[in-house]
């Protein structure tokens, strides 16, 4: 039976309790657990290593989640990282914002273990997919240039002369006769 890939996950959250009870649940599950308190320092930790998802708070110190998910977005390295944000606010207008900027779930505090385990799969599931069908694009664009290539270089070849070819001849206009 073959193990299925580890999933990294990178938990941004200014409270430890929380990063310690989701941390033990996702360690549980399979998936690799990184966590910090704050937004600047998840941004440094995804220079060093890209994780498979980020889920944070949006209430975190200096740099807020939704700004944390607008960097995420903007960078081109990054910007395919499904981000869960999971929060105890409940102002409605964040959800809206936060799925305008493109996060993939926004649950509320305190989160099911399954709610946050079918959310997480449903984004990691998503961003895999997109990820395929941009390789099978990149691929198809790679076949498409080579044909178009080839395509212009035959169009550069200068037509056989007359009577060249090997074949049967085709009379020139004006020779044939009529019986």
């Amino acid at each position: 039976m073959m193990e299925r890939e580890k999933r990294a996950v990178l938990m941004v959250d200014s409270s430890a309790s929380m990063l310690f009870f989701l941390g033990m649940i996702l360690t549980r599950l399979g998936y690799v657990v990184s966590t910090t308190k704050t937004a600047e320092e998840a941004l440094r930790m995804m220079d060093q290593d890209t994780p498979t998802l980020v889920i944070s708070e949006l209430t975190l110190p200096k740099m807020n989640g939704i700004n944390l998910l607008r960097r995420v977005k903007e960078a081109p390295r990054l910007k395919m990282i499904p981000v869960i944000i999971l929060t105890a606010e409940t102002d409605p207008g964040l959800k809206d914002t936060c799925l305008r900027a493109g996060c993939e779930a926004y649950l509320s505090k305190p989160v099911e273990p399954d709610v946050l385990y079918r959310s997480i799969q449903a984004a990691t599931e998503s961003a895999a997919t997109i990820s395929v069908l941009r390789r099978r694009s990149r691929s198809a664009l790679v076949t498409a240039r080579s044909w178009e290539g080839r395509s212009e270089r035959s169009m550069q070849r200068p037509f056989p002369k007359e009577g060249s070819m090997s074949g049967p001849s085709i009379p020139s206009r004006g020779t044939h006769s009529r019986p």
